[in-house]
This record gives structure tokens, sequence and C-alpha cells, in this order.
């Protein structure tokens, strides 16, 4: 029997600045955090706009600031 799983899209989609969305983080890197945006796009958040680390794993609700020129969203906590 063969189960397909979802797949994360490197496009942001329908996703508007300013919607709310569901992320886990999944990831650090330089700049900041790399997220899973409502189950199924990549999005980042940035390290200068946090008040606390984060950890990988951890489920937050944030908005997304923009789409960027590679297909991911800028999210932010508020």
């Amino acid at each position: 029997m063969y189960v397909s799983a979802p797949v994360l899209t490197i496009s942001a989609g329908a996703a508007a600045q300013g919607q709310r969305v569901r992320l886990l983080v999944f990831g650090e890197t330089p700049l900041g955090y790399k997220v899973i945006v409502e189950h199924a796009h990549i999005g980042l958040l940035y390290r200068t706009e946090l008040a606390d680390p984060l950890t990988v794993g951890q489920p937050l609700v944030g908005y997304v600031r923009a789409p960027r020129f590679d297909g991911r969203l800028d999210v932010a906590l508020d």
C-alpha cells in the first residue's frame, strides 16, 4: 500500500500580508529561524525581531510580513 505524504512548497501560495498563520520552528540560520507556515510553506522569522530565542519543534502563531522573491515567506510574531 502506497500512501503519499504532503510536500512543503517553496511558493508562498495565497498568503496575504498581515494574514494570521500557524508556524512550526524547524531550523536555525544566522538570520533567524526557519519555520513551516500553515503546514505547507517555508518561512523565516528574523532573529532581530525576536525578544527570546526559539527552539526547534516550537509551535507559534504569527503573521505574514511579505512574500519573498524566492517564493518563501517573511513572518513575524507581532
